[in-house]
């Protein structure tokens, strides 16, 4: 199951503040700067300030920002998953401990897909469980408007080290006891800026932040 998290966008506000005892001339030029200048009192004064514009997308089109290398915010995307199997039978709740999973989406329309000891611990009903997974994923990629889809072409070796409450465990028959969390965003709904990748697929909301 596809489990991923929602973005929370942070504005920025600028306050500028004045003289009450005076009016107050604002001319804007071209390059976004805004002149102020306060008329009566004892002396005339002027200042200048800069507002900070709203990040823009990168390109005109989804297909165009998606182009870079991204992390995934995996304290959030774990936080996710514990919220939404909440009462459920499946295992209790789920940290991240390290590593990344990373995403490089070239312009060619290729891409790879790496977990780079990416460690999360869970709660079982056996104990602790501790995993570390290296893998490599590549394939093609592309986006339609807002919908980005993918094609692994060579889905890689999944690599896996885990322990019980601190012990190693050997996995019987390299059957896992919990299946990894996919971080798949194949038919995802996306929103893109110059810092942040938001893929919604199946209801759930991964946040990936540009790392190149």
């Amino acid at each position: 199951m596809k489990r991923l998290m929602m973005l929370v966008a942070v504005g920025l506000l600028a306050v500028a503040c004045s003289n009450p005892d005076t009016a107050e001339t604002t001319t804007t030029g071209v390059d976004g700067a805004t002149t102020t200048t306060a008329v009566g009192g004892s002396s005339p004064t002027s200042s200048t300030t800069t507002s900070a514009p709203a990040e823009p997308s990168r390109g005109g089109s989804l297909q165009e920002c998606m182009v870079g290398t991204w992390e995934l915010d995996a304290a959030a995307f774990f936080e996710m998953i514990t919220e939404s199997t909440a009462g459920s039978d499946t295992p209790g709740e789920f940290v991240h401990l390290g590593g990344v999973n990373q995403i490089v989406a070239s312009a060619d329309g290729t891409f790879v897909d790496q977990r780079i000891d990416w460690t999360f611990g869970v709660t079982t009903e056996f104990g602790n469980l501790e995993m570390t997974i290296n893998q490599t994923r590549t394939g093609t990629w592309s986006a339609s408007d807002d919908v980005i889809t993918t094609l692994i072409t060579d889905p890689g070796t999944r690599e896996f080290t885990m322990s019980v409450d601190g012990v190693p465990f050997e996995i019987p028959g390299g059957v896992l006891p919990v299946d990894p969390p996919d971080t798949s965003i194949d038919a995802g709904v996306a929103t893109c800026t110059d810092s942040v990748l938001t893929v919604t697929v199946d209801g759930y909301a991964s946040m990936w932040t540009r790392a190149g």
